[in-house]
């Protein structure tokens, strides 16, 4: 498969006090058209920050190094929506060359606004549609993710919605544009047990559909084996192994992946790998 972005000796510190703290610390990988990386680790491990770097959601603050590369041309190379000392080749533009998830559902809905309209002004400003098609597109959004009766779904507010049904319009809007790479940031960790396995189905379905390239973030390697072809594994920064996922369950080569599957999987990891076929 041909490398859809190439991430070299990304090295990113946050000022914290006057003192520079590493985030990442030199990481080096290509994320492959079409494929479903999970980058996993531990909280502080540098992987929403390496997801944040990607999509250009880096504060200003941040002191960062290296590049990511785009070899697949961008949508619109020349908008940009971070500052242009990030080191980047060039900038796509995010919703509409990526679309994010976030963990928290409610901090990235607008409460004041019905979810059909934020929906639909995705839409509008990627796609350039009239509010009418913007509507009618929202709401073949809310049938793909499955909530309930889109129809009212498109006026309901988010404070009226599950934290999965939340999850859902959140997930609706990140597509809205047909993005190339969906970025899920700890997407499902707010979630119980059996809305986690329904979303991460979810985003499976919704993948394959698409054709798009998924970068789950997870801190569950379990979730991240069901539903990723390639892991990623953070420790302190560094990028410590990365493989095919049945290499990193069956085989782990660092004591820290072994020790994450234990605690995550148990002794015995490899059922896991026959539920990568569930939907929702």
């Amino acid at each position: 498969m041909t490398a859809l972005l190439s991430i070299r000796d990304l090295r990113v510190a946050y000022r914290r006090d006057g003192v520079e703290v590493a985030a990442l610390k030199g990481v080096s990988l290509d994320v492959l058209a079409g494929e479903r990386l999970a980058i996993i680790g531990e909280s502080g491990s540098g992987k929403s920050t390496l997801a944040l770097a990607v999509a250009g959601l880096l504060p200003q603050s941040a002191v960062i190094g290296g590049t990511i590369g785009w070899p697949i041309p961008k949508s619109q190379t020349s908008h940009s929506f971070a500052p242009p000392s990030r080191p980047r080749d060039a900038i796509p533009l995010l919703g509409r060359d990526i679309g994010f998830v976030f963990q928290d559902p409610s901090s990235s809905l607008d409460p004041v606004m019905p979810v059909g309209k934020q929906i639909a002004e995705v839409v509008r400003t990627h796609l350039k549609l009239s509010w009418r098609d913007s509507y009618t597109k929202a709401k073949t959004l809310l049938q793909r993710v499955r909530l309930p009766d889109p129809d009212s779904a498109l006026h309901t507010y988010p404070h009226q919605l599950s934290g999965g049904q939340k999850q859902r319009v959140a997930i609706a809007a990140a597509i809205a544009a047909a993005p190339k790479i969906l970025i899920a940031d700890e997407a499902t960790s707010a979630l119980d047990t059996i809305v986690q396995a329904e979303i991460v189905a979810l985003i499976r379905r919704l993948v394959a559909e698409d054709g798009m390239t998924l970068i789950f973030i997870s801190h569950d390697i379990a979730l991240a084996a069901s539903l990723a072809d390639r892991i990623a594994v953070l420790r302190h920064g560094e990028l410590i192994e990365l493989g095919e996922t049945h290499q990193i369950i069956e085989a782990p080569r660092h004591t820290y992946t072994r020790a994450l599957l234990e605690a995550h999987l148990g002794l015995d990891a490899k059922p896991l790998l026959g539920r990568q076929g569930a939907s929702a």
